[in-house]
């Protein structure tokens, strides 16, 4: 599918697809919230969406701070476990 890799201590925590189509992980009760609050879409995979994964698309200006914030909620969650698991 390609797209450029973004993680911190070796855990991926996001993708881009492009320029405007982001893949980014969560944790699962922020991937829950996220999705209940319509701030990001079901990934297309499965198997991603399991694992913690949404999909979003910045569609203009108005969208940028919404993408912000998730990209920073998916960098603190990676940033967390990896600490965690490194322990």
């Amino acid at each position: 599918m390609g797209g450029t890799e973004f993680r911190v201590h070796g855990m991926e925590f996001m993708h881009s697809h492009g320029p405007s189509f982001l893949d980014v992980r969560l944790s699962p009760e922020e991937q829950a919230r996220v999705l209940r609050e319509g701030k990001a879409e079901h990934h297309r995979a499965d198997v991603h969406h399991q694992e913690g994964w949404v999909s979003f698309t910045i569609e203009g200006k108005e969208t940028v701070e919404r993408a912000k914030e998730l990209v920073q909620l998916a960098y603190d969650n990676a940033k967390g476990t990896s600490a965690r698991s490194r322990g």
